[in-house]
């Protein structure tokens, strides 16, 4: 369950209230049930949009990207293990997922995914053949400070704005474009440092995705804290 800006659930209590009654649907029906909170008030993973966020999910699989996508990917793991019995614990389950992305069985079995689907696997080797849009700009901080504010619905209409979703059911989607994010709340920045790259198939839709990212930061001259990542029931 998410809860902040970008989730269905805006605020951790209505959060808690839906996953609670979740749970109890499932153990009615004789299902082993669990349930973790997790937060987007700002995107979970660095990468925004259909091609960019695959690359960054086979970068943290390569074993080069570390942060919130993997943490909030390893508790879910270990809760199913767990949840399935092929692990006593949480610490073992961890152990375990651990295991699998440093011996590169993780990176392997997605591989023998796509290829059962008759995708290319080469992609899992070199994640930035897939395809990305050719247009770039970039949103950068206006001074000195820490970042404060990486809102996710913002940053997710920016994205949709320019091809990366759907407005009405019959749009098509562009699958190259998106938003790459160098910086999250809580990290130092100093003026002009980068905090978005965004990418797009035409100039039109670049400035429009510009436009509306750029309200998505927010930058504060005293120290600020990450928000907590997972949230307990």
């Amino acid at each position: 369950m998410k809860t902040g800006s970008g989730a269905f659930m805006r605020d951790l209590d209505s959060a808690r209230q839906l996953a609670s009654l979740m749970i109890d649907i499932g153990r009615l029906a004789g299902r082993r049930m669990d349930a973790v909170i997790t937060d987007m008030s700002q995107p979970l993973g660095m990468a925004i949009g259909n091609s960019l966020e695959v690359i960054e999910a086979i970068e943290t699989l390569q074993g080069k990207r570390a942060g919130r996508l993997l943490e909030v990917c390893l508790e879910l793991g270990a809760r199913m293990l767990v949840a399935s019995e092929v692990s006593a614990n949480l610490d073992d389950a961890r152990y375990r997922l651990q295991d699998a992305l440093s011996s590169g069985q993780a990176l392997q079995k997605l591989a023998q995914m796509i290829e059962a689907q008759g995708g290319d696997a080469a992609c899992t080797q070199d994640p930035w053949a897939l395809p990305v849009a050719p247009l770039r700009a970039t949103i950068t901080a206006p001074e000195d400070g820490y970042l404060s504010r990486a809102d996710a619905l913002t940053l997710g209409r920016a994205a949709m704005a320019m091809g990366a979703g759907r407005v009405r059911k019959e749009d098509s989607i562009d699958l190259s474009c998106g938003i790459v994010l160098a910086k999250s709340i809580g990290d130092r920045v100093h003026a002009g440092d980068t905090l978005a790259t965004l990418y797009a198939s035409s100039q039109r839709l670049l400035d429009e995705g510009c436009r509306m990212a750029r309200h998505a930061f927010a930058v504060s001259l005293e120290p600020v804290d990450s928000p907590v990542l997972i949230h307990r029931l």
